[in-house]
């Protein structure tokens, strides 16, 4: 991969006042692996991380825990290349007869290669992105010696979207005769998005052998999945399946334990 390269650093500073923290950092970019004379560079990355962490002690009986999470990557997916012309179901003109097989392989015939090419030529998206964001909070109060409250709360992001341009080549279509057109896309993209949280409220405490926690749970998520694809190649017409998720939770729970 060339021109890799990456730092990354981690602090815990000293307590000052009623605060703790911790700090920490990343950072790694590459150009990747292929030269893309239509496009960006195949396999490059640029991915960062970010932390935070937290402990806030407002009184003896009273603390706040925190968590703070990002991470990023943007960059491309590796480079795809042409290895063979005939597979596993045959050759293209035993699929497609001698006329548009025939084409098509010669058409790709220029592009095949046993080694994985150092530069490429493509004509669909190709992207590789991610997002998520993460934070959580728990807040604990003691109200005596036998009794404490606990709150957790906790909320999460997730964003991502992936596209390839599978052939690796800058084919459209072929004309195999005079008014047929073939097309030769092979490129696909998806992209999803997730939002999660969840609250939960505990009652703890303990009494002679009797340990016991009572509490309330919620919790939701949300997300959306959409995918289109072209795969001309085949003589298939352009495509998309696009659908969502959502969750809705809520419970009492409660435990206790005799030892």
């Amino acid at each position: 991969n060339f021109d890799h390269r990456g730092a990354s650093f981690r602090v815990d500073l000293p307590k000052f006042g009623i605060a703790s923290l911790g700090l920490a950092a990343s950072k790694r970019q590459t150009d990747g692996w292929a030269k893309n004379f239509t496009g960006s560079d195949l396999g490059a990355i640029e991915a960062d991380f970010v932390n935070v962490s937290a402990k806030l002690d407002f009184t003896d009986n009273f603390r706040a825990d925190y968590n703070f999470i990002y991470s990023s990557s943007d960059g491309t997916p590796n480079v795809q290349s042409i290895y063979a012309l005939d597979g596993w179901i045959g050759t293209f003109p035993s699929v497609f007869g001698p006329l548009i097989g025939g084409a098509i392989e010669d058409a790709y015939a220029p592009y095949v290669t046993t080694s994985r090419p150092d530069r490429a030529s493509t004509n669909g998206p190709n992207i590789s992105d991610r997002k998520d964001l993460f934070h959580a909070l728990t807040l604990s109060y003691e109200i005596s010696e036998h009794d404490s409250v606990k709150y957790i709360g906790s909320h999460r992001r997730h964003d991502d979207i992936g596209a390839l341009d599978i052939d690796g080549t800058p084919l459209v279509s072929i004309m195999p005769a005079p008014g047929l057109t073939w097309g030769l896309l092979t490129d696909y993209q998806n992209r999803r998005y997730y939002n999660q949280s969840s609250h939960e409220l505990q009652w703890v405490g303990e009494r002679g052998r009797f340990n016991y926690v009572l509490g309330l749970y919620y919790f939701k998520d949300d997300g959306e999945h959409d995918s289109s694809q072209n795969f001309n190649l085949f003589g298939a017409q352009p495509l998309r399946g696009d659908f969502g998720v959502a969750t809705r939770a809520e419970a009492v729970f409660g435990q206790a334990d005799y030892h």
